[in-house]
């Protein structure tokens, strides 16, 4: 048996899809947001991917898409909304159950190998939290966990929590890879260090 991941921040939604895949042969499972995806999959690939709608809470559908791609190729994805062409099968909103099901069950999209570039790399960007972005331009700068928190006003373990986030929603799987990331977007220059 075929195994999917529904993602939605609808939970009523996403809990029908979920079921509707299940009485069409799929052992499928429900997470409400993009995180408890990437959690999901980290303890227990899936057969398939599917995203429900262009909001994601946690992560966004293009990171989490673009992630998922990287860190399992063999898993097809398939979103179900208005998003731009995120290496995953894209259906429209009113798409019908069985072309879903047909999706879910098609070869997975070639791979992702780079982090978001250029004109996703800086909606990726844009999508973060202020905060997230300070936090972001401050490791940019070199300062470590210990200093950021500092200049911040932040426990480590609250800068801990951004930078995990950062890595969730960026699709990067080390401090190096952040910055590397966040210099070749030309990282905000403007964002000032205070609240967010």
């Amino acid at each position: 048996m075929s195994s999917a991941l529904v993602v939605s921040g609808d939970r009523l939604f996403g809990e029908a899809a979920a079921a509707a895949l299940t009485e069409a042969g799929w052992d499928a499972a429900f997470v409400p947001d993009g995180l408890a995806a990437v959690a999901s999959m980290a303890r227990s690939p899936v057969d398939a991917l599917l995203v429900l709608g262009e909001t994601v809470p946690r992560l966004g559908a293009v990171p989490l898409v673009q992630q998922a791609r990287r860190r399992w190729p063999a898993t097809t994805v398939v979103v179900v909304g208005n998003v731009p062409e995120v290496g995953a099968v894209v259906l429209p909103p009113d798409a019908s159950r069985d072309e879903v099901v047909a999706a879910l069950g098609a070869e997975p999209a070639a791979a992702v190998d780079e982090p978001a570039r250029s004109r996703d790399g800086i909606a990726v960007l844009a999508g973060l939290t202020q905060r997230q972005r300070v936090v972001l331009r401050l490791l940019v700068e070199g300062l470590d966990m210990r200093a950021i928190g500092v200049e911040l006003g932040l426990s480590e373990h609250t800068v801990r929590t951004h930078m995990q986030n950062l890595y969730a929603r960026l699709g990067c799987h080390s401090r190096l890879e952040l910055v590397r990331f966040a210099t070749s977007q030309g990282l905000l220059a403007g964002d000032p260090p205070s609240s967010g």
